[in-house]
């Protein structure tokens, strides 16, 4: 409800009309706890057309005088594009009475290389000579009202046409059992909960972490060393106030001046070495930490992130590797400098005045007694510390994601509200016990001065060493197959031919199958059409993981010309296949890193791929060409030129086995019309699987697969199917 209404939104009846205009009633009847239901980060437990229809609907939520919708039916199939135009955007719809840059029956403003160069009416644009930059995309004949009369021309070969009701009847079948088997898989979340709570740790501190500390640093190499020189250097401490005891009192004969001089250096060496043992072992620690928790973190399965919110994880590689890096050290530090400071004060005193052991064991015994209640409330207050931080960087990471959409919808002043009574909530819990807290204060302060240096740093240490608790924890998260393994498939792998046999697989264990007992045989060089309801799965991209190896077999298998690809590692698997996916990646640097990262390729075979991807005249439009930086995201270059991109680098991998997940779902259609043209003349000899829901992408393909386990031949004008 909150992605719709904000956060202070409350369902009405506007709310259920225009969840029923969105296309939404069906998606909230599946969810266990209807619009309350959790949305995980970035929407990654909605599809691509969920999250398309969310947008919309909270964009009308907002009720205001002008919209501008880019594209918002491009990833959404083509009855529910139709539903959403008829209710929403189209002469009838909620927008009627609303200036909306989105009226396909009105004016249509025409852009070539990001400028306006026409604006007029369809039929006007179509007369003129414009007409051939005037592609018509297949969404526009499907979402339009009229779609019969607004089509520009439509095939007349009924050669090999499929049967309709047939299909008609596959898809009904398949989509009413995908709904139960999703309704099943949600059921499994307790109240729609997809992100389970931290959990916290209770009690002391396990012995076992101080082990993972010490034998990160190196027990041995750095520890030891550090105690031994410590040790000596209080001995010689203790060495030299004994002796200026003696040297002060000057009628005591026989005191020699000249140990003044070596002690002092003994004091500093020995220093200088614990110091330097302590300060290597802790970068050393620092490292060994580090590295194993990335390593999990990278190498972990995507069920793991699909739970984990990103700002846990950066809360363990940002706060608690500071508090290794910073603090743990120091703490040990002063409480090795503290421990054997109290222990040579002790032995000082006991040695001139015996009675004084009688005095410092009650003094122990009561400091203990405080202790025992202090480190526990300590240490579990870190604990609570680090699992609220989480929050916060999960926060900050969505607002710096979404700066451009929180003052369009004006969610700042929501979530300032939402921040600002935080803190009266907080007083106005706390106000009953405000005499007693200050009572609780003013003891505190007193128990304070009368703790001394060695108590605190002890419970410091208990406190701190919680960050290597909570890093532990995540160095023993699950992790994915090997990467390598020791019999790599031959240099020619693959042909292309791919064999599945009563594959079956789940996203995580629990959870329901998302792909029940598919088998399907593809031959080298086939170009394969899979429509988005097929094999009765919850993602639409569940065949692409499974061949990814992104999500592992429940049972049955896949075969690569005859290879297993559960025997071979993820690394030799990943680098020969090619995927397009829908959401185009690009990361922060130039140009020429994101379509060549590995750096194999030349200047020649770069601009060669750029031309067959239409990409040249983009290139050249930079200064700087090749080294033309580009933002985190691709956020200075538009959808269709970052899809571009990713069509690049495929074209430059050259695999024989090519995915494409909906790759033209949200583009333009002269973008689909490229990429579709590239895709034929450079993948010809490549075998090609693309999923897709607008059936038009996969018309001329060699098999469609429409059904659990019905394959069709020489697909032709299925256009009428999805009418």
């Amino acid at each position: 409800m909150e992605k719709v209404c904000g956060y202070v939104g409350r369902r009405g009846t506007f709310a259920n009309f225009l969840f029923k205009a969105c296309a939404l009633n069906d998606d909230l009847k599946q969810l266990p706890n209807g619009d309350r239901t959790e949305i995980g980060e970035k929407g990654i437990n909605l599809s691509g057309g969920q999250k398309a229809r969310v947008a919309l609907a909270r964009a009308v939520y907002q009720d205001r005088d002008v919209y501008l919708l880019d594209d918002p039916l491009s990833a959404v199939d083509a009855h529910v594009s139709k539903h959403i135009f008829t209710n929403v955007i189209g002469p009838q719809g909620l927008l009627k009475n609303k200036t909306s840059g989105f009226r396909l029956l009105q004016w249509k403003c025409v852009t070539h290389r990001g400028s306006i160069t026409h604006v007029a009416t369809y039929d006007t644009l179509r007369n003129n000579d414009v007409s051939e930059v005037m592609q018509e995309s297949p969404q526009e004949s499907e979402d339009s009202p009229n779609s019969e009369s607004s089509k520009i021309s439509k095939s007349d070969d009924n050669e090999d046409e499929l049967d309709a009701d047939e299909v008609r009847s596959v898809v009904s079948r398949n989509s009413r059992t995908s709904r139960e088997s999703k309704k099943k898989y949600f059921s499994k979340k307790e109240h729609g909960n997809l992100i389970e709570k931290e959990e916290i740790a209770l009690g002391r501190v396990k012995f076992s972490v101080y082990m993972v500390y010490l034998k990160s640093m190196g027990i041995l190499r750095y520890f030891v060393p550090f105690v031994v020189a410590l040790v000596l250097n209080s001995v010689f401490l203790m060495a030299r106030n004994l002796w200026l005891s003696d040297w002060s009192n000057d009628n005591i004969p026989g005191v020699d001046k000249g140990l003044a001089k070596p002690l002092g250096i003994r004091l500093v060496v020995f220093m200088y070495l614990a110091l330097s043992a302590l300060i290597l072992g802790a970068v050393v620690a620092s490292l060994k930490l580090h590295e194993p928790l990335l390593h999990n973190i990278l190498r972990s399965p995507l069920s793991h992130f699909d739970v984990t919110p990103l700002g846990r994880i950066l809360n363990r590689l940002g706060k608690d590797m500071e508090v290794v890096d910073l603090r743990l050290s120091s703490s040990f530090r002063f409480l090795a400098i503290a421990f054997m400071s109290v222990l040579q004060t002790c032995i000082i005193i006991s040695i001139s005045t015996p009675l004084f052991t009688l005095v410092i064991i009650p003094i122990f015994v009561i400091y203990l007694l405080v202790l025992h209640y202090f480190i526990p409330c300590s240490r579990q207050l870190q604990r609570l510390t680090a699992i609220t931080r989480s929050p916060i960087y999960s926060h900050f990471d969505e607002s710096i994601q979404a700066r451009e959409t929180y003052p369009m919808l004006i969610l700042v002043a929501n979530f300032r509200q939402m921040v600002g009574g935080t803190p009266g909530v907080i007083r106005k819990h706390c106000d009953p016990w405000k005499q007693s807290a200050n009572c609780v204060a003013n003891s505190s302060f007193q128990i304070t001065f009368m703790l001394n240096f060695f108590m605190r740093q002890l419970s410091e240490i208990e406190t701190n060493i919680v960050a290597v608790e909570r890093i532990k924890e995540y160095t023993e998260t699950a992790v994915e197959a090997p990467w390598r393994c020791r019999h790599p498939p031959p240099i020619d792998w693959p042909r292309g031919e791919i064999s599945i046999y009563n594959y079956s697989a789940r996203y995580r264990p629990g959870l329901d199958l998302v792909i029940k007992d598919v088998t399907v045989h593809i031959f080298p060089m086939e170009k394969i059409g899979l429509a988005t309801f097929v094999f009765i799965c919850i993602g639409k991209s569940s065949l692409a993981l499974a061949l990814f190896r992104i999500i592992e077999p429940a049972s049955g298998k896949i075969l690569v010309d005859g290879v297993d690809i559960t025997t071979i590692g993820l690394h030799d698997l990943r680098e020969r296949l090619t995927i397009i996916p829908q959401d185009p990646v690009l990361f922060s640097g130039t140009l020429r890193f994101n379509l060549d990262p590995t750096q194999k390729h030349t200047d020649a075979e770069l601009w060669s791929a750029i031309e067959h991807a239409n990409l040249k005249h983009f290139v050249q439009s930079f200064p700087l060409g090749f080294q033309h930086q580009v933002d985190e995201c691709g956020h200075n270059i538009s959808a269709g030129q970052r899809q571009l991109i990713c069509l690049t680098r495929a074209l430059m991998r050259k695999s024989r086995l090519i995915v494409l997940d909906e790759a033209t779902a949200s583009v333009d259609s002269q973008t689909d019309m490229l990429i579709q043209d590239t895709i034929r003349s450079q993948f010809s000899s490549s075998t090609i699987i693309t999923i897709a829901h607008r059936l038009n992408t996969i018309f001329d393909y060699d098999r469609f697969v429409y059904g659990i386990s019905k394959v069709l031949s020489n697909v032709k004008n299925v256009d009428n199917c999805s009418s």
